[in-house]
């Protein structure tokens, strides 16, 4: 059967999502004594207390949703226990109530769009209350019996309290077309990735906040991603980009690389890759941010909440000449993603980016001059690469120190 890109690297995340789960499974069996740990299976339930018609949350689509009033009560029944919930939210959702039994539990405290929601004493019945203070739109609803739930279930942690490796792509799928394999090749080795994007998308359609996540976590994150509150304009020149975003970019840059510490940042090429105007603002910005955040005296509140970092490596895309920069090797295969490489792990993460396959873009090869294997050291505390072929070197992973 012929196939084509697009359906080939859908598939392969699907493997990925397979093998995944079945390691997983492995894992926590040799860890119960040999023990099966039984996975969840999808439970038939209704939904009443909607004053509107239920099916836009149940019907497997992360394109529709349903806009629910502020303060409404849903109760969700089905058939046997719901061991757990997993709540795809249109916007950053609100804090909410679960009541189960006669114990009720505020939920949403940590801003996941997908939100996993595990039940202690699983019920056949249980409500949901949600924030009085403004309407809410929920994608999905899934209801789980007891158990693990399926890998494809997003289980996310919160974000790094200190990361190996700080990558900022200005938009979602930006992490893969410039920045390749970068994400699973860490990942692979255990490190800390924090993913901070710098402009978010609910200006141009929420789904891509969605796609974002599903990509990320095919990739192997597992720490929530870091979305700026600034939306996605376009900006014709430089002029305009810098007037939209520098003071934007700028501050949140410091802030973040002040809360995250890392050891390493990775960022675009200065020359905005295509002549992108917001990637060139982003990397502009970028190269002011490492050296502000490192003195007490700029941005003081950031510094007053986390202190000041002088980070250690800082990368950017296609920085530097040939013979000097880093060239990654994506085209090893990974234990950690069933004998997959970097590279085909990361096209099968931007194959979940289905709003921009119709783009002409792809996660670039050594063929393309916009070669997401290349990068350039452009600021290091430790000395200079002498390998040129992992942007760890001379540092040790926070997990080693």
């Amino acid at each position: 059967i012929a196939l084509n890109k697009t359906s080939r690297r859908l598939i392969a995340g699907l493997l990925i999502c397979f093998a995944l789960g079945y390691a997983r499974q492995t894992a926590a069996a040799g860890a119960d004594d040999g023990k099966d740990v039984p996975e969840a299976v999808p439970l038939t339930y209704s939904v009443s207390g909607l004053r509107v018609n239920s099916t836009g949350i149940r019907d497997g689509k992360q394109t529709t949703s349903n806009n629910i009033p502020k303060g409404s009560v849903l109760t969700l029944t089905a058939s046997e226990p719901i061991g757990s919930l997993y709540i795809l939210w249109d916007a950053e959702p609100m804090v909410w109530e679960l009541t189960v039994g006669e114990e009720t539990v505020e939920r949403g405290t940590d801003g996941y769009r997908h939100e996993y929601v595990p039940i202690s004493q699983p019920e056949e019945s249980l409500t949901i209350r949600l924030s009085s203070q403004a309407d809410i739109r929920i994608t999905e609803i899934y209801a789980f019996s007891p158990g693990e739930p399926p890998d494809w279930v997003q289980r996310w942690e919160p974000p790094c309290e200190t990361a190996d490796l700080l990558v900022i792509p200005t938009h979602a799928d930006d992490e893969f077309i410039f920045f390749g394999g970068v994400i699973p090749t860490y990942v692979a080795r255990g490190l800390n990735v924090q993913v901070l994007y710098m402009v978010n998308h609910q200006n141009t359609g929420r789904i891509r906040q969605h796609e974002l996540l599903n990509g990320l976590w095919l990739a192997g994150v597992r720490h929530y991603p870091v979305v700026n509150d600034i939306g996605s304009w376009k900006a014709p020149n430089r002029g305009v980009a810098a007037g939209i975003y520098h003071d934007e970019f700028l501050e949140t840059q410091v802030e973040m690389i002040r809360r995250f510490r890392p050891q390493v940042i990775v960022g675009h090429d200065l020359n905005g890759e295509y002549r992108q105007n917001v990637h060139i603002e982003n990397a502009l910005c970028l190269i002011e941010a490492v050296e502000l955040a490192a003195d007490a005296a700029n941005y003081p509140e950031s510094a007053a909440l986390y202190g000041t970092w002088d980070t250690p490596k800082t990368y950017l895309h296609l920085y530097g000449e040939p013979g000097e920069q880093t060239i990654l090797d994506y085209e090893m295969p990974l234990d950690a993603f069933d004998g997959m490489t970097a590279f085909e792990v990361a096209e099968a993460a931007y194959a979940l980016h289905e709003s921009q396959q119709h783009l002409h873009f792809r996660v670039y090869g050594s063929e393309s001059e916009y070669d997401s294997h290349v990068f350039g050291l452009y600021r290091t505390l430790v000395g200079a690469d002498e390998e040129k072929d992992d942007l760890m070197e001379n540092l040790e992973p926070v997990r080693r120190r």
